[in-house]
């Protein structure tokens, strides 16, 4: 879908389970195990985006390394730096990814982490937010008119809350109002941790004493991720 913005929408899924790492080495034989970062870094879809944006265009990337495709792939994505050239990223622009849904209608809706100042009662079942304290006994000059925020005597014995919200949830939540329907953190993604053996692909048997651990994301099968494109189309 595209907004009056021109930016054009895209709702991906998993055909499996997903890994977005983190900067740390990983290979068998050492000895930690490879978690996956949800959702992935802007900079990494950046990395998705534009991969597949070349690829669609039928470039090639030895072409694309020696800056030989066209002026119009790589205005949008930009081409790699050279000796005599700094790299340049193109017009191509990206908004998210975020976590999102897709509804039963068929509409794709945002999910967001429960806010901070955002408690949950077990004992009413019940959410309520903290409120600016009236009366912080201290001054502070490091923001005009900034209070801590407590809780108030009626809220009771609480808990940090947890779980996401959906758009109109979180819509609501920023009219001042506690969230009512909250998605359970189950119901969005999970972990799901596998081992293995590195192989040796000239005898195709797994390597003497190379193993290894990873932590993949399974997200639920109507969880995605939602990115918007601007300036450049799929």
């Amino acid at each position: 879908m595209t907004d009056q913005m021109r930016t054009q929408w895209l709702f991906i899924q998993a055909q499996d389970v997903w890994m977005f790492r983190d900067s740390k080495p990983f290979a068998a034989a050492q000895s930690f195990v490879a978690r996956s970062i949800f959702p992935p870094t802007p900079q990494t879809m950046q990395g998705a985006i534009r991969t597949a944006y070349l690829e669609q265009r039928g470039g090639r990337w030895s072409e694309y390394a020696n800056g030989r495709i066209d002026t119009e792939t790589s205005a949008a994505i930009g081409l790699p730096a050279r000796k005599d050239t700094a790299a340049s990223f193109g017009t191509l622009e990206l908004d998210g990814p975020y976590i999102a849904r897709k509804k039963e209608d068929g509409a794709i809706t945002r999910l967001v982490q429960m806010p901070l100042d955002v408690l949950y009662n077990k004992d009413k079942h019940q959410y309520v937010s903290l409120m600016p304290d009236q009366d912080p006994g201290f001054v502070s000059n490091a923001v005009e008119g900034w209070t801590p925020l407590v809780s108030t005597p009626q809220a009771g014995d609480c808990e940090e809350a947890t779980g996401w919200l959906d758009d109109d949830e979180f819509a609501h939540y920023l009219k001042g109002n506690v969230p009512q329907t909250v998605v359970k953190q189950a119901e969005i993604y999970g972990y799901d941790e596998r081992v293995g053996l590195a192989l040796d692909y000239s005898k195709r048997v797994n390597q003497p004493s190379m193993f290894y651990h990873a932590h993949f994301i399974r997200p639920a099968e109507d969880i995605g991720l939602l990115v918007g494109l601007k300036n450049a189309t799929l």
